[in-house]
């Protein structure tokens, strides 16, 4: 039998078959045969193959029909599902760092974005779909963006420091460090800009994203990682207003989209994952807020 594995850091795994892989679906995305165990493209080993079908985005199939309801054919949009390590889950955690590696077929259209997994924690339901202004949970996927550059896209309370907007205007008027949302949808931090920070089709990339929630109320801090250099270091961002909001685990999340259907357009593609790691190992970070190329 096929299976993924999330290495814990307590040497604890989280295993669950392909096979009983909709058992992990959190109702959004209910035809998840756009999963497969595969060959490593560009190495050994086998790793975890995501199918993007042609024209699909977020909740709409090849054909721009709502999936799985009125969909007139198969909804091939990618896989979304909550992982939640026994070592993690409502333990009352406060930091941990997700790695994993993600490889983008050769020829792969980043079209105008897509989302990859990130850290989440809180009520689930409240961290999926366009749920910005988020006050029972937080989520940190991240994104691609149009030509393979990334972001972290969040999910977060809007009390920010002087308010939501005026928090967002002074990032937005910095270089563009952060961009808020038009509708109760992500933020998005970090924005990539140069073309030596962005994904390239046919390579793998290791990604590592701390968490540290801070208290209700107060500065948290995210950090990305790609290919070990650091290239999102944030930590005057509120992630949660509730000391019953802790980190829950990983919320893997990868599909075309927003709705608008410059989403959609993009052929049939696939990515590809492996080296899965929840822990709670730190690694050092400099005090002062950094975004590169900012």
């Amino acid at each position: 039998m096929q299976h993924i594995t999330i290495l814990i850091s307590n040497n604890m795994c989280w295993i669950t078959s392909i096979q009983t892989r909709l058992q992990l679906s959190d109702g959004s995305y209910t035809d998840t045969d756009s999963l497969k165990l595969v060959h490593d493209p560009h190495g050994s080993g086998y790793v975890l193959q995501v199918f993007y079908q042609s024209g699909t985005r977020t909740n709409y199939d090849t054909h721009g029909h709502s999936c799985p309801s009125s969909s007139t054919g198969p909804c091939h949009r990618g896989a979304q599902f909550y992982v939640m390590p026994p070592s993690l889950y409502h333990k009352g955690k406060t930091f941990a760092a997700l790695e994993y590696e993600v490889f983008f077929k050769s020829g792969f259209n980043f079209a105008i974005g897509g989302k990859l997994p990130g850290l989440w924690g809180g009520t689930r339901d409240s961290c999926k779909g366009c749920s910005g202004e988020a006050h029972s949970c937080f989520s940190t996927r991240l994104m691609w963006r149009a030509d393979g550059h990334y972001e972290v896209y969040a999910y977060i309370p809007y009390n920010q420091d002087g308010g939501f907007k005026h928090w967002c205007d002074r990032y937005e008027h910095d270089h563009k460090k952060v961009i808020c949302p038009a509708t109760t949808c992500g933020t998005e931090i970090g924005l990539t800009s140069t073309d030596a920070f962005k994904f390239k089709p046919g390579q793998w990339y290791r990604i590592r994203q701390e968490v540290n929630l801070g208290h209700p109320n107060q500065h948290g801090r995210v950090t990305l990682w790609v290919n070990d250099i650091m290239v999102v270091n944030m930590n005057s961002i509120v992630l949660r207003q509730s000391s019953s909001v802790h980190i829950d685990g990983m919320f893997f999340s990868t599909f075309y989209g927003g709705k608008s259907t410059d989403f959609g357009k993009h052929g049939d593609t696939y990515s590809y994952f492996k080296n899965f790691r929840i822990t709670d190992e730190k690694k050092p970070v400099h005090s002062g807020e950094y975004f590169v190329g900012k």
